[in-house]
């Protein structure tokens, strides 16, 4: 099990990007550092995702930059190529675990029921992508933690301003957050991030991922 970076393990939130122009994605990256967010991830699939990583990692070393809704070998291939510190996968898929390790690029594989979810881990995962978590809420997540706390979850598909907080009180080490946040701009991008990542300091480090 590979180890997540510093800024993921303790930033709590990752901000996903999906289909966000290159211009747009770059002024949310830098709005969301400023008030303190330090993990975000365009998915492999949007367009210039690749390019986002690439100028977004030398601009702002200091964050952690992810790919998402990756599928595929050649998509983890491609993310691995841009420097994507870390893989969100929408599924559980032992070859594009077992493949992420050599390229020394944890990943989060998505699952949702408690098979799955080991099934996540026992090649190699450095986590769980509960998804969709609006689905079960945080009531489910507590109670896969139960038999399964060892665990690290990062609660993805439907996560607002509002249930954001609610995932982290029941124990996410992490949660995502979509277009409710990344596809903001100006004023209301910053409030959207000064909520979210205060609500993320109340949060234990993120635990189980190679510690």
């Amino acid at each position: 099990m590979i180890a997540l970076s510093p800024a993921l393990r303790y930033g709590r939130v990752i901000g996903i990007l999906r289909n966000v122009p290159f211009a747009q994605a770059i002024r949310a990256i830098v709005g969301l550092e400023s008030e303190g967010l330090r993990c975000v991830a365009p998915t492999i699939g949007s367009p210039d995702a690749e390019r986002t990583l690439r100028e977004a990692y030398l601009w702002l070393p200091q964050m952690a930059f992810g790919a998402g809704t990756v599928m595929r070998g050649s998509e983890l291939t491609r993310a691995g190529d841009a420097r994507a510190g870390f893989i969100l996968s929408p599924h559980v898929d032992d070859d594009l675990i077992t493949h992420s390790t050599p390229l020394g690029t944890p990943l989060l594989a998505g699952a949702s029921t408690a098979t799955e979810c080991v099934r996540a881990v026992t090649p190699g995962a450095a986590g769980v992508k509960l998804f969709p978590a609006s689905t079960g809420g945080r009531g489910y997540l507590a109670a896969l933690r139960q038999p399964l706390g060892s665990r690290s979850f990062a609660p993805t598909g439907g996560i607002t301003l509002e249930t954001a907080s609610a995932f982290i009180d029941a124990g996410a080490p992490a949660v995502t957050l979509g277009g409710t946040l990344t596809t903001l701009d100006g004023r209301d991008l910053t409030e959207a991030a000064q909520r979210v990542v205060a609500a993320a300091k109340v949060a234990q480090p993120l635990a189980g991922c190679g510690d």
